[in-house]
């Protein structure tokens, strides 16, 4: 995780997303949330880096919230790992192929998109999976909003173990 970024934690302790120091601390300073652990660097309007945040309300409008499709978050979905032969993938090589091609009608959407490395999605082209004898480790569906976050805290390498230390 970036140094640049503090666990937001919802009113349960539960992961809820990464926000910027300068978030935190507006958030902090209009009493919204309360600093759960911080690092022993002082910023210059006095207060030490937060590392985690808890909102001290409940907020329920952010899990009924639809995920919306993009390259990043189908990688999150993936979890950075190749659908068709089960590569551990940096982003920088990493891809996203459609299942049905674009060229055959298929569309933009989490339910046709996939995380493949440049092989397998150039070995695959714009056939349909049933033309190769390619098969998906997993199908792709749309994440809800908690598997989301669990997720992109598990790509983050946040464990809440590791919170706490």
């Amino acid at each position: 995780m970036s140094a640049t970024q503090v666990i937001l934690l919802d009113h349960n302790f539960q992961f809820l997303n990464t926000v910027s120091i300068k978030k935190a601390v507006r958030l902090i300073v209009k009493e919204r949330v309360e600093v759960i652990k911080s690092t022993d660097k002082e910023l210059r309007c006095g207060f030490l880096l937060p590392k985690v945040i808890r909102l001290l309300k409940a907020i329920n409008a952010t899990f009924t919230k639809k995920i919306p499709f993009s390259k990043q978050s189908v990688f999150i979905r993936d979890n950075y790992v190749c659908q068709y032969c089960g590569k551990e993938l940096h982003s920088r090589n990493a891809t996203v192929d459609h299942v049905h091609p674009t060229s055959k009608g298929g569309k933009n959407s989490f339910e046709n998109c996939v995380t493949s490395c440049k092989p397998c999605n150039q070995w695959k082209s714009d056939l349909l999976l049933e033309k190769t004898n390619m098969q998906l480790l997993r199908n792709p569906v749309h994440p809800t909003w908690n598997e989301f976050m669990y997720m992109r805290m598990k790509t983050l390498g946040i464990s809440l173990s590791n919170i706490w230390q």
